[in-house]
């Protein structure tokens, strides 16, 4: 029996699909709870859990449904500069904190004044002749865990306290 948390998943998961026309399968709601579930996986890491519950399901129908969750504006997908690539649910304005030694990513919510700033970046973009349809923030860090592993971090950032 699925919780009361999890039917409500399911509810928002048709109304996305149904508002957007797209069509409802089981191995659609199954990535989208395996990417509601995991914190900016990997498509492989999505198809090793829902093959969990969907035995039968392929690599390339996790793509697909990526491609198009990607293109009902549903889900973003992070290319990052280790080469892997990553998805993301959070849609929302927000600045992607990134460990450059681990690799894991954790998601900040930005105040009024990010969002001017990134308004006035898509601005001055916008007066050079290009158009805007999107972008992210990333900073790139060494997280607690990394930098309490391995002190040398702090003493090697270009960013040291002393200096800003």
């Amino acid at each position: 029996m699925a919780s009361r948390g999890e039917s409500e998943l399911d509810r928002k998961i048709v109304e996305a699909f149904k508002v957007r026309r797209l069509k409802i399968t089981p191995q659609r709601i199954a990535i989208v709870k395996a990417l509601n579930r995991m914190d900016h996986p990997t498509a492989e890491e999505i198809y090793e859990e829902v093959k969990k519950e969907q035995p039968y399901i392929s690599l390339a129908t996790v793509y697909r449904t990526l491609k198009l969750l990607i293109n009902a504006g549903l889900v973003k997908e992070l290319c990052l500069p280790d080469g892997v690539i990553r998805y993301d649910t959070n849609i929302n304005p927000h600045i992607n904190v990134v460990c450059v030694n681990c690799g894991r990513i954790f998601d900040v919510d930005i105040d009024h004044y990010v969002e001017t700033f990134m308004d006035e970046i898509g601005k001055a973009v916008s007066g050079k002749g290009f158009r805007v349809v999107g972008f992210r923030f990333d900073v790139d860090v060494y997280c607690e865990n990394c930098s309490i592993k391995n002190k040398q971090f702090e003493s090697d950032s270009a960013f040291a306290d002393e200096d800003i």
